[in-house]
């Protein structure tokens, strides 16, 4: 009897201790595969035009003239600066990665909608009459700003990005931003 259960025993330890071939680690069977580094170079273009946008938005405001000078101002400016990175995609180099002259289109058209969001509101601004309220100012501006502020925060939101594009997202341009 003593031994069936030393060898029961025995059995359960040697079972315990064998790994299963599930339990057993693969070698991975392909090589890493890294970003050419012109891949690297171009979505750090990329996400440069995305930094400059970002402080460009978050600096246009000016407050040393009246409230309504300066939203007209921080209005103008935010459209400039935007301008200024639809330039800047503008000149970006065709992508040598999968997905990112799309992604630069749908970031372009959605700046181009910004752009033209900040103007109007811009626009609405000077058509208020000149004893128009802060809060009446504040309206005007509460319709155009969120969007502004939004995409300052994130430059990215809502633009599709590529596995190919993130793999490549790897230098201190890109840093800030998570795709």
């Amino acid at each position: 009897m003593s031994r069936l259960v030393l060898g029961v025993v025995v059995l359960l330890v040697a079972a315990g201790c064998a790994r299963t071939p599930a339990d057993t680690p693969t070698p991975p069977t392909t090589a890493e595969v890294r970003p050419s580094p012109g891949a690297t170079e171009w979505m750090a273009n990329l996400c440069a035009a995305a930094t400059d946008l970002r402080t460009g938005l978050w600096t246009s405001a000016k407050d040393t003239e009246p409230l309504r000078q300066r939203l007209r101002d921080q209005l103008g400016t935010a459209a400039d600066e935007v301008d200024a990175t639809l330039s800047e995609l503008a000149a970006i180099a065709a992508a040598p990665v999968d997905g990112g002259d799309m992604a630069v289109t749908q970031f372009g058209n959605e700046l181009t909608d910004l752009r033209d969001a900040l103007v109007r509101g811009r626009d609405e601004l000077d058509a208020l009459p000149t004893d128009a309220s802060d809060e009446r100012l504040g309206q005007v501006v509460g319709k155009v700003w969120p969007d502004a502020a939004a995409r300052a925060a994130d430059p990215f939101a809502g633009v599709k990005v590529s596995d190919a594009m993130r793999d490549a997202a790897t230098g201190f341009d890109c840093a800030p931003f998570s795709f």
